[in-house]
C-alpha cells in the first residue's frame, strides 16, 4: 500500500511541474482511495471465506481472485475518480485535466491496485487461519474439561455398585426378622441417593454438605453392623463451608468398614477429623484393622479417589495413606480450601 501511495505521489508531481503536492491535494487523492479499499475489505473477506486460495482448489480458486481483482481495481479506480472530483469541489482544489487524471492516475495504476488487493487477500486469509486456530484451542479445552468430567463420573459411578449390593443384600436378611430396622435402611438409603443424585450435578460440595451425605451413610451401616461400629469425629467449625468433592469420604469409610468390621469380631472404632493447614484442608480418616491384613490400600475405592483427587487437583500428593503401630490404619487427604462463599471453576 505504501508503495502504492509513492507511486500515486510521483503521479501528481508530473501535474504539479515537479513541486510537492500540497496537503490538500493528497488528501483530494489519496483519502478516497483509502476510504474505497476500507469499505471493500468486508465484502472481499466474505469473498475469501468462500472461496479461500488452499487444497483442494488453489489453482481454481487463485484464478477467481484474479479476475475478481481486476473488476475490484477498475471498480476502485472509477469509484476513486468521482469521489475525488467530490472531494476537489467541497475544499475548492484545482484538478488536472479529467482525460490525463483518468489515464495516467487510475488505468495506468490498476496494477497496482490488483496488488493491493491481493495483500488484502492474504491478510483475510492469516485472520481467517487465526480464528481457525483459536477455534481448535477452543475446542480442544472443552473437548478436555468433558473427557475430564466423564472420567470424574466413570470413577465415582464406579463406587456406587458395591455399596449397593451390600445394602439391599443386608436389607434381604433383615427384612424377615428385623422389619424395622430393613425399614429404616431403606428410608436413609433413599434419602441418601436422592442427595447423591442432586449433589452429582456439582463436581464440589461444601464439608457440611457431605457430612450430611455421609451421616445418612453410617446410619445404613450401623443398621446393619449394630454394636461393632463406633465413629468419633472431630470436626473444626472452620472447616464446614470449605470445598470438598462429593463423596469424597464415603469409599474412605468404606474402606475402613471392609478392613475393620467385616474382618474382624470385635468392635471396629473409626475417626474421622477435619483441620486447617497453612490453607489446606486436613481430613483423616483412622480406623483398627486386622493385623494379618495388608490390603488395606490396594482396593477400589482408595485407588479411584487417588484419580479423582489427581484430576481435580493436578497433584498426586494430595492423598496418603498408612499402616500405623498398635494394628491402625490411617489416610489422609489434603486439599487446597475453596470456601463455598466463592464459586470455583473445575477445569
Amino acid at each position: 500500500m505504501f508503495v502504492g501511495f509513492l507511486f500515486d505521489v510521483d503521479a501528481l508531481l508530473s501535474y504539479t511541474n515537479g513541486d510537492l503536492p500540497s496537503i490538500k491535494m493528497l488528501m483530494v487523492w489519496e483519502m478516497p482511495s483509502w476510504i474505497l479499499w476500507a469499505l471493500l475489505s468486508l465484502p472481499i473477506l466474505r469473498f475469501v471465506r468462500n472461496f479461500p486460495i488452499q487444497a483442494p482448489h488453489i489453482v481454481r480458486n487463485f484464478l477467481l481472485h484474479f479476475f475478481i481483482g481486476i473488476c475490484v481495481a477498475m471498480a476502485h479506480a472509477a469509484s476513486n475518480l468521482v469521489l475525488s472530483w467530490v472531494f476537489a469541489q467541497i475544499i475548492r482544489v484545482q484538478t488536472p485535466p479529467f482525460s490525463s487524471v483518468f489515464m495516467e492516475l487510475f488505468l495506468m495504476r490498476t496494477p497496482w491496485r490488483v496488488m493491493i488487493y491481493f495483500l488484502i487477500v492474504m491478510a483475510c486469509h492469516g485472520l481467517i487461519f487465526y480464528q481457525r486456530m483459536l477455534d481448535q484451542q477452543r475446542e480442544a479445552g472443552e473437548l478436555k474439561v468433558r473427557l475430564a468430567r466423564a472420567e470424574l463420573e466413570t470413577l465415582k459411578i464406579q463406587l456406587q455398585p458395591h455399596f449397593l449390593y451390600n445394602t439391599l443384600n443386608t436389607i434381604s436378611e433383615l427384612i424377615h426378622d428385623q422389619a424395622d430396622t430393613a425399614d429404616q435402611m431403606l428410608v436413609s438409603l433413599a434419602e441418601l441417593l436422592r442427595r447423591t443424585v442432586k449433589s452429582s450435578k456439582e463436581e464440589e460440595i461444601s464439608l457440611a454438605e457431605e457430612l450430611e451425605l455421609l451421616h445418612l451413610y453410617l446410619s445404613i451401616q450401623r443398621a446393619r453392623f449394630e454394636d461393632r461400629l463406633r465413629v468419633e469425629m472431630s470436626i473444626g467449625p472452620e472447616t464446614m463451608k470449605t470445598k470438598v468433592p462429593s463423596l469424597i469420604l464415603q469409599p474412605l469409610v468404606e474402606n475402613a468398614l471392609k478392613h475393620g468390621v467385616a474382618s474382624r469380631n470385635d468392635v471396629c472404632q473409626i475417626g474421622l477429623s477435619a483441620t486447617v493447614e497453612n490453607s489446606t484442608l486436613v481430613l483423616n480418616v483412622l480406623n483398627n484393622t486386622n493385623s494379618s491384613s495388608n490390603k488395606c490400600g490396594t482396593g477400589v475405592g482408595l485407588s479411584n479417589t487417588r484419580e479423582r483427587l489427581l484430576r481435580l487437583y493436578g497433584s498426586d500428593n494430595c492423598l496418603h495413606y498408612e499402616t500405623l503401630p498398635a494394628n491402625q490404619f490411617s489416610v489422609t487427604i489434603r486439599i487446597p480450601i475453596r470456601s463455598s462463599d466463592h464459586d470455583q471453576s473445575i477445569s
